[in-house]
């Protein structure tokens, strides 16, 4: 929203001084509201901070190189050298569940089902509610609501983090080896993805 135009708000500026790494996310489904031309100006104006810069995008090779070749036109043939990428499927959840393409996934048994990465990257929406991963549905209050917890001061939010990480279901599901003892001990039940197992 603040990177409109090349004209960056002062309290940008001053808010990504005080950070040490970014994260910021595109995709093809965005574009209307977030224009590739509005995404460059955010990751110059990242860069320009001395901030680490981590780009987050889904898995879709014709969009990947419209983004490859848009940050090297904007920023230079040495654009990819200070970015990390962090590209991730699209989980057919929350608003993505409609999306317009093929999401068919066939059910699995649990021990069947890929680890889960996003359980080490919680969520804290600004409200104050923290969740172990950033699927939408658990965000905006759908599932279990021992995924979710509220804080309202930075002791709080460290401790909802390390309750969900000392949490021995979602430690399984986390790795491999985890979810395996875990079919063992919910027998064989069958899920369309990891997200549905959780």
């Amino acid at each position: 929203m603040w990177a409109r135009t090349d004209q960056i708000p002062s309290w940008i500026k001053i808010a990504l001084s005080q950070c040490s790494t970014v994260v910021l996310s595109t995709d093809a489904f965005h574009l209307n509201t977030v224009p590739l031309t509005s995404f460059f100006i955010a990751v110059r104006a990242v860069l320009e901070s001395g901030a680490h810069l981590v780009i987050q995008t889904l898995n879709d090779a014709r969009y990947l190189s419209e983004l490859d070749q848009g940050l090297r036109h904007t920023l230079g043939p040495h654009a990819m050298d200070c970015i990390e990428f962090s590209v991730t499927e699209l989980l057919p959840v929350g608003r993505a569940a409609a999306a317009p393409f093929d999401l068919a996934h066939p059910l699995r048994q649990l021990r069947d089902l890929p680890p889960c990465s996003l359980l080490h990257s919680p969520t804290v929406r600004y409200d104050g509610v923290i969740s172990p991963c950033c699927n939408e549905e658990v965000i905006t209050g759908h599932g279990p609501s021992s995924l979710r917890r509220t804080a309202r001061t930075s002791n709080e939010a460290i401790a909802a983090i390390q309750l969900f990480q000392s949490d021995p279901a979602l430690e399984a599901l986390s790795w491999t080896k985890g979810i395996q003892e875990l079919s063992d001990e919910t027998g064989n039940p069958e899920f369309r993805d990891t997200c549905s197992a959780c």
